[in-house]
């Protein structure tokens, strides 16, 4: 089901190093509900994401991913997302993952899939600010990677049409990866040979690992099979050529069986009428000793009226506060073919990827093709966030008492006003922006891009001085001289607000598409510039204001920066100034960190597919809108996909130089370089497994030395790089940047190979991860850690059941070995139908066990020969020692009585038992009954 991966690292920076780890969790045993799985919220808890990776992907085909949480409840998940990008991009795509009742689903776009190499990581986020991962800490940093094969190549998931020994075969029904109704299930394969090179009846057609040839009509170029109680979820299909006493495999790819009443059913049947659902969720849960209770209630519909499409979706949550951002979630989609689109309410646009690529608005976004799709226009305005009240507390005036050496006493007063427990606040945050392209992106496209995001600063109170106006009902406790004081002195106030200071942000971008000789060769480049206000609370920068803060402005200047207010608020708060101050007064500049730059170049050739890429952000480039772009850094990536031995085999190069203080801002530059390759074989034999093998090798170094004054073995255990200094006798000490030199290996590898017994099909995998970093400038800056896990999936064919085993060993060690972890688990988990259908359970048990070891590091003081004392570090006497067991059962029951109504039950139990005396941690569990309506 996928890997257990810890992530720990250092930061020697500050005066302890930090461990840190989240795991893909393992467990063994039975229970009751799949994915609802939640461990204490203690110094134990692990909030893990369990999902497996996929072999391969196919180039311009969806991707359909699916993952389950533990740790956190699914209703209890804000946001659940995967980021993606192609061959190392310079942003992340973001998609939305759904809950369908069993584990959260996300499907990446086709289109956006063409390369050699897909990158995604899982980002899970609730209103408590609890964030959880996948894969392990640094996800956005090593996230996972998968092999992107070509249409006409073998796979996990094949093309409609193809060529494997000489014989030709097409796909007819389903579509790879598509929908379709359990009364539609008609598997239909063409198939076309020389006759000499095959035999008709040496075809063999398996349906979820089981033979199925006898019950299918075979004739002499076509077979299909049609069957109306394949299981509901996804189901595989493969066609196999025997020949002496081998098995071929010609094709084999994968659909979803859906309930006929569904949406997705009726959408994959093409009705026109209207469809939709209605669902109600009732839920009690119980976690860490407290006990939620909340009632749920969402409406979906959509429809087809010729080439219009529309969709409607609500949800209602007891959840919703005025504390917190939107949990009630709503949105209206029109469309007209592929040439028009309306939404309305919660939406998730993309414009240029550096602006901004899936991040949830509430608001409109409306796009346009016209002249035959040559001049398109894309509209996005909304909110990003709404406002939430900041809650502040009184104003206190604090009395000091102190005495002079005199003997003489006087009284100092200052004046603090505070937060309320849980009374930070947000702005109301707006976005307004949109695209304009001219010429069709299969040939050459030219956009411009503008975005906008400011905070309202009207929406919410926000103080950073007092006011005697608006702070009224603040100062109650103030005597009448105190407040005149105040007023007359309104910046002695010290404000300590937990709300963010109001922010503005413009962003422009332009971009440029080209394609040639029938897409074999593709070229794309964008750029982009951004300004950035952290503070627009005093509006823009005056001449007065400028003269307050000691600065000489002249009025030319402050009356085009009112002239430009509508689009950024430029101040002295702006984190790159466009203004440049001498001493005859201030003259405008364009600093050269706010601007961003990327290109690409593809060529697609005798099976090598080869890419480079070059960019350049600077260090000052925010976009708002996407929180996905990595800044302060250039350099080139080349990445090279080649196939073999009749496209069975794929190598996949990389190659990368990045650097970082492209504006000279900081003591030293990292230069770091990444070489890696990755070979898979994906052979057309059934009998062999599927193999996966890689290793890359990075280092990051900034060339800096240690200080001479503290070593130790030859390596460093300082706190801070200093260079002493001697001028006319006296001593002082430069604080340097910190020394960086570090190897990074890593090694994975994975094996997944099927067998059909009689009466059943098994899946089996194993993967194996290794990593070590080696510093060869902190003395405490090693890690290592080896990761293995395994997992058997059944399918019975006697009974609609499925089940999956799996198991997983990681440890590792951090601080150069004064840290470890290690973490074993497994889990079985069963999935059967009965009843035609009509009653689904699902069962599953967990066990995890964790060890996690550490000791401190602290600081001490060094005396050198010459009489200094630096600071040190030195492994601490006291060591931590966490070691915990977690039981979890789960487990769901779906009836489906008639075909318009759904209900369930589902609920899961979690003990964890620990072997140090830290008190009882409470069980929890949770109990939730769900009722849909199908219309």
């Amino acid at each position: 089901m996928g890997y257990l991966k810890c992530a720990c690292y250092n930061n020697y920076s500050g005066l302890t190093l930090q461990v840190r780890c989240n795991t893909a969790y393992w467990g063994f045993g039975i229970g009751f509900v799949i994915l609802l799985l939640y461990l204490p919220l203690s110094g134990y808890a692990q909030h893990q994401i369990v999902h497996r990776t996929p072999v391969s992907v196919t180039a311009e085909s969806d991707l359909r991913l699916s993952f389950t949480i533990i740790g956190i409840s699914p209703q209890s998940v804000q946001d659940a997302t995967v980021f993606y990008n192609v061959d190392g991009e310079l942003t992340s795509r973001r998609i939305l993952a759904s809950f369908d009742g069993y584990s959260f689903k996300a499907t990446i776009p086709g289109e956006t899939i063409r390369g050699a190499t897909l990158y995604y990581y899982i980002v899970v986020d609730t209103p408590t600010g609890t964030r959880v991962t996948f894969p392990g800490a640094r996800a956005d940093i090593e996230p996972v990677s998968v092999p992107i094969i070509l249409p006409n190549d073998m796979g996990s998931d094949a093309p409609s049409i193809g060529t494997v020994s000489d014989i030709d075969f097409e796909i007819l029904s389903p579509q790879p990866g598509s929908d379709m109704s359990a009364n539609d299930a008609l598997i239909a394969i063409s198939f076309f040979y020389a006759e000499a090179t095959a035999n008709a009846d040496n075809f063999k057609l398996y349906v979820n690992g089981l033979d199925v040839t006898t019950q299918a009509d075979v004739s002499e170029y076509l077979i299909t099979y049609f069957n109306t109680n394949l299981p509901y979820g996804q189901n595989t299909a493969e066609l196999i050529y025997e020949l002496d006493n081998d098995h071929i495999s010609i094709t084999q790819f994968s659909f979803n069986i859906v309930d006929p009443t569904s949406r997705l059913a009726r959408i994959a049947m093409g009705e026109s009428t209207f469809n939709g659902d209605v669902e109600l969720t009732a839920r009690n849960q119980v976690n860490a000793g407290n006990n939620y209770d909340f009632l749920r209630g969402s409406v979906n519909i959509r429809g087809r009226e010729g080439e219009f499409r529309y969709s409607l979706n609500g949800l209602l949550t007891s959840q919703e506060s005025d504390r917190l951002q939107p949990q009630n979630r709503y949105g209206v989609h029109l469309s007209y073919k592929d040439v028009a689109r309306l939404e309305v309410g919660h939406v998730y646009p993309t414009i240029n990827p550096l602006l901004m690529a899936g991040r949830r608005t509430y608001g409109i976004h409306a796009e346009a093709k016209l002249f035959n799709k040559n001049v398109n226009f894309q509209v996005i305005t909304g909110q990003l966030n709404r406002r939430v009240e900041s809650l502040y507390d009184d104003i206190k005036a604090n009395i000091t008492t102190e005495t002079t050496e005199s003997g003489a006493t006087f009284q100092d007063t200052t004046y603090t006003m505070g937060m309320l427990p849980g009374g930070g606040g947000t702005f109301q945050q707006d976005i307004m922006g949109g695209r304009v392209s001219l010429g069709n992106a299969k040939y050459i496209q030219i956009g411009i891009n503008a975005l906008q995001v400011r905070d309202n600063v009207g929406s919410i109170d926000y103080f950073s001085k007092y006011n005697p106006t608006k702070m009224q009902r603040f100062d109650r406790n103030l005597s009448a001289n105190e407040r005149n004081y105040l007023s007359d002195n309104p910046e002695i106030l010290n404000v300590s607000s937990a709300t963010s200071s109001p922010v503005d942000n413009f962003v422009a971008a332009t971009d440029i598409f080209l394609r040639f000789d029938k897409s074999r060769i593709t070229l794309n480049a964008d750029a982009a510039v951004s300004l950035l206000n952290n503070d627009i609370s005093e509006g823009y920068l005056t001449v007065e204001r400028a003269d307050e803060l000691g600065l000489e402005l002249g009025q030319d200047i402050a009356n085009l920066f009112d002239m430009l207010s509508f689009l950024i608020i430029i101040n002295e708060r702006m984190n790159s100034l466009p203004l440049r101050f001498e001493d005859e007064g201030a003259e405008l500049f364009v600093p050269g960190g706010i601007f961003a730059y990327q290109g690409r170049a593809n060529f697609n050739y005798v099976n090598n597919m080869l890419g480079i890429q070059y960019r350049w952000i600077g260090p000052d480039f925010v976009s708002l809108a996407n929180n996905g772009i990595r800044r302060d850094i250039a350099g080139i990536t080349l990445t090279d996909r080649f196939r073999l031995f009749d496209n069975t085999v794929y190598v996949n190069l990389l190659y990368e130089n990045l650097n970082d203080n492209l504006r000279g801002q900081l003591n030293s530059t990292t230069n770091t370089n990444t070489y890696g390759t990755t070979v898979s074989w994906f052979p057309i034999k059934r009998r062999l497994p599927k193999v996966t093998l890689g290793v890359r090798y990075t280092n990051r170094s900034n060339e800096l030395e240690w200080n001479p004054f503290v070593t130790l073995d030859g390596k460093s255990n300082a706190v801070r790089n200093l260079d002493r200094q001697v001028v006319a006798g006296d001593t002082t000490y430069i604080s340097l940047g910190t020394p960086r030199d570090q190897n990074t290996y890593q090694l994975n590898g994975s094996i997944t190979r099927t067998f059909d017994l009689s009466d059943f099909s098994l899946e089996a995998n194993i993967n194996a991860f290794y990593s070590t970093t080696k510093d060869l400038r902190f003395q405490y800056g090693d890690f290592n850690s080896i990761s293995l896990s395994t997992g058997v999936n059944a399918q019975l064919f006697s009974l609609p059941l499925r089940a999956s085993f799996n198991l997983n060993y990681n440890t590792s060690e951090a601080q150069s070995g004064l840290s470890t972890v290690n973490l074993f688990g497994g889990n079985l988990s069963f999935y059967l139908t009965l009843l035609d259908n009509t009653l689904l359970l699902n069962l599953e048990g967990a066990i995890s066990s964790n060890d996690i070891e550490s000791k401190f590091l602290e600081v001490a003081s060094f005396l050198t020969a010459d009489g200094d004392s630096f600071d040190i570090y030195v492994p601490g006497e006291s060591v931590s020692e966490q070691r915990s067991t977690a039981y979890i059962g789960s487990g769901s029951v779906t009836y489906r009585p008639v075909t318009a109504h759904q209900f369930s039950l589902s609920g899961s139990f979690t003990n964890v038992v620990t072997k140090q005396q830290i008190g009882v941690i409470p069980n929890d569990h949770f109990a939730q009954f769900r009722y849909t309506y199908f219309f």
